[in-house]
């Protein structure tokens, strides 16, 4: 059975929307959430569809689902907040990328190491897309 592990800290008008990897929860990400939200930041540590639960809930979902919930999300943060950035780590970050250009953002963090890539050439894919070239990158 699934467990809800999702969090929101309410903070200022400028709001991150964190997002975990592959087979992780939100608990991943807490860290960066508690100094996000100590600097000011409204944060939601998001949960990606059919994780937090057993195998056979994974299993049951695809990336198509992971992002439709990475959507869902962002567009509860966006009720809160004037501006959104978005974080991601290792798969987390390239739904985080996936979402920033389709939808606009002010920036983009995103992890070195990811799952099919890594950063260097996630960079290269950004600046070959008009709208996501324009925000600026922050990779760790």
């Amino acid at each position: 059975m699934i467990q809800n592990t999702e969090y929101f800290l309410k903070g200022g008008r400028d709001g991150v929307l964190l997002i975990h990897g592959l087979t992780g929860t939100p608990t991943e990400m807490r860290l960066v959430a508690r100094g996000l939200h100590k600097a000011g930041f409204t944060v939601y540590g998001m949960q990606l569809a059919g994780h937090c639960g057993d195998v056979q809930d994974l299993l049951g979902t695809s990336w198509k689902d992971w992002y439709k919930s990475v959507e869902v999300a962002a567009d509860k943060l966006r009720e809160s907040v004037d501006h959104m950035f978005v974080a991601g780590l290792s798969m987390g970050a390239v739904l985080a990328l996936k979402l920033a250009m389709e939808q606009p953002f002010d920036l983009i963090i995103m992890d070195m190491v990811m799952p099919t890539m890594d950063g260097t050439e996630m960079l290269a894919k950004i600046q070959e897309d008009e709208k996501a070239k324009q925000i600026p990158v922050i990779v760790l």
